[in-house]
């Protein structure tokens, strides 16, 4: 049995079809029909990549929903049940609606939601694309169903300072800067997320929990400045860019396919405590620096670390660098109470690499052959260093 609003969206179609023929036929502009108190009009859909003469008329056309007669306004809740897609000017029309639900929308134009200030409800259960900025500077917005989503804009989540909870089950990409400045977020749910190109995480100071398990790409400055954050999801992630995290981590991170990590990545990582990625082979430059919390670091896969990468951590006790072949200059630096260095597979050691460690006991660098200058500076209390036995040791 056909649905009566399947029945109803297809009389609609046919009038607008009609009438839009017809004035083409006349040479006369299109206008919006008034269709129970909503105007519409159609759009060619020029996403289609099909020769149009092989495809009906409902495939060449989407519903486009433009405007709305004041006496539905009265409402306050709006409902939209024919649309595929909801136009700027259609929200310009109802600046004073609370709510809005269209169950029949797939996209919506870039700023479309703009224009809505008192909007706090919105539900567009099959809603797949959101433009740019859709969702921008919206005070009272609390409540969002957006279960198929699966395209975020720039901007679309900018600057909400109400909503706490936001759930997009379906989201696999999402674009620059979407989730920034939300003031009461608590909560982001991106399930099926596997890329976020960048810069689109920022700025929310109560977000505390972030599930994203099936993330695997983070691009540059992602996640930054979430000062309340606790739990992170994000096990499955293999890349890192530069400059993520920066003021912002879970107190545990432990990151099982990481293999890749750019610079500056947990840069002042506020209440991060242990962080461990065994598949990471290479530490880019700065990693690991002026984290105040830091206690554990398991590195065991490392190879090679970058100039400056662990550096003002006051509270790591245990650093684990099995594998670790070469260290750049200045890499391991300013950790007072660190007691032992364990590097069995070191052949090479920049200058400057090692100092600043009160507290260290004991070094063992078994395959080290050459002591760069000013290694061990400022280390009091080292009282063993096992090297390779024809050990060459510079000045200084």
């Amino acid at each position: 049995m056909v649905d009566d609003s399947v029945i109803e969206r297809g009389k609609l179609f046919d009038l607008l079809l009609a009438d839009m023929r017809h004035r083409n036929l006349i040479g006369v502009g299109i206008e919006p029909i008034d269709y129970n108190g909503i105007y519409y009009t159609l759009r060619e859909n020029y996403a289609l990549n099909l020769d149009k003469e092989s495809i009906g008329d409902e495939a060449k056309y989407t519903i486009v929903a433009t405007g709305i007669k004041e006496e539905l306004l009265k409402r306050k809740d709006i409902r939209v049940p024919f649309a595929d897609v909801i136009s700027e000017s259609f929200c310009k029309s109802c600046k004073p609606a609370r709510a809005i639900y269209a169950p029949s929308v797939i996209k919506i134009d870039p700023y479309t939601f703009v224009h809505m200030p008192n909007l706090e409800e919105v539900d567009l259960p099959e809603l797949r694309t959101i433009g740019d900025s859709c969702f921008i500077s919206l005070p009272k917005l609390r409540t969002l169903n957006l279960p198929k989503v699966d395209f975020i804009g720039r901007y679309s989540f900018y600057s909400l300072s109400s909503i706490e909870d936001i759930s997009l089950p379906s989201v696999r990409h999402i674009s620059s800067n979407v989730f920034r400045e939300l003031n009461s977020l608590i909560r982001l749910r991106l399930e099926l997320l596997d890329y976020a190109k960048g810069e689109d995480i920022l700025d929310c100071p109560k977000l505390k929990t972030i599930i994203a398990n099936n993330l695997r790409k983070i691009g540059d400055g992602s996640f930054c400045n979430l000062e309340s954050l606790m739990e992170c999801n994000i096990v499955n992630v293999e890349s890192i860019g530069s400059n993520c995290f920066v003021n912002a981590s879970p107190k545990k991170m432990h990151l099982y396919e990481l293999a890749k990590i750019g610079e500056e990545s947990f840069n002042s990582s506020i209440n991060l405590e242990v962080f461990s990625a065994p598949k990471l082979k290479s530490v880019s430059n700065r990693c690991f620096n002026n984290l105040i919390d830091l206690e554990i670091l398991n590195l065991t896969g490392v190879r090679h670390l970058g100039a400056g990468c662990i550096t003002q951590c006051p509270k790591l006790r245990s650093l684990n660098l099995k594998s670790c072949v070469s260290i750049e200059s200045g890499s391991i630096v300013d950790l007072p109470i660190l007691k032992k260095l364990d590097f069995p597979k070191l052949i090479s050691l920049g200058s400057n690499s090692v100092y600043l460690l009160r507290s260290l006991e004991e070094a063992i660098m078994p395959r080290l052959s050459e002591i760069p200058a000013n290694t061990f500076f400022c280390c009091e209390r080292l009282c063993k260093v096992v090297l390779k036995s024809s050990k060459k040791v510079q000045n200084g």
